[in-house]
């Protein structure tokens, strides 16, 4: 058997998933991951997508092994995708404590920042200083180049904190930004002035 295929792997997980034998899939699907490594993502989705079908406290390990376990090319993925799964089942303490922990992982995932982000403001009662230092947190140590992050974070603040607070932040974004994307950030900043007038 060539352990560096990931054709061998994912036809030898396709049998077990066939025969329904969900434990000594997750049995290939940890050899294939550590055989493959970087290579090993269509093996994750393909045991992902088994898995969503089957018993949650397998999902919980796969996500687990995928995020702890895997490359780092695989890990930034499913970082995001454990916490949007984890998110659905668990206490809002619960989901903070993991975001904690999976931020703190190398390399730093932008994606993950956005997911949290997008979670404590789909809550019932906003915590606008969490979600301020979520925004300013991402977008000073991820924000490089990235006009839709630095709008979004601007137009927040703008609408639910104070405008002038908002003013700084579009200020501040210029050495993250440079002169360029600064120019198109100005005009997404007049777009949001006249939005929330």
């Amino acid at each position: 058997m060539n352990k560096n295929n990931p054709k061998v792997w994912m036809e030898l997980l396709s049998i077990f998933i066939e025969t329904d034998c969900p434990l000594r899939a997750f049995k290939v699907f940890q050899y294939g991951i550590k055989s493959l490594e970087s290579d090993a993502m269509p093996l994750c989705q393909m045991m992902e997508t088994f898995l969503i079908t089957q018993n949650e406290t397998m999902l919980l390990d796969f996500y687990d092994q995928a995020t702890y376990g895997s490359s780092t090319n695989i890990s930034l993925i499913f970082r995001v995708k454990y916490l949007k799964w984890f998110k659905i089942r668990n206490t809002l303490t619960a989901v903070r404590k993991l975001f904690k922990e999976l931020i703190i992982m190398s390399p730093p995932c932008k994606h993950l920042y956005i997911e949290m982000i997008s979670y404590e403001q789909s809550l019932t009662s906003v915590n606008l200083d969490r979600v301020s230092k979520l925004y300013n947190n991402v977008c000073c140590n991820l924000g490089q180049g990235d006009v839709e992050l630095w709008s979004n974070y601007i137009r927040f603040v703008y609408k639910h904190v104070q405008r002038c607070t908002a003013k700084k932040i579009y200020k501040s974004s210029l050495p993250f930004l440079g002169p360029e994307l600064f120019g198109d950030l100005t005009k997404e900043y007049e777009n949001i002035k006249k939005e929330i007038a």
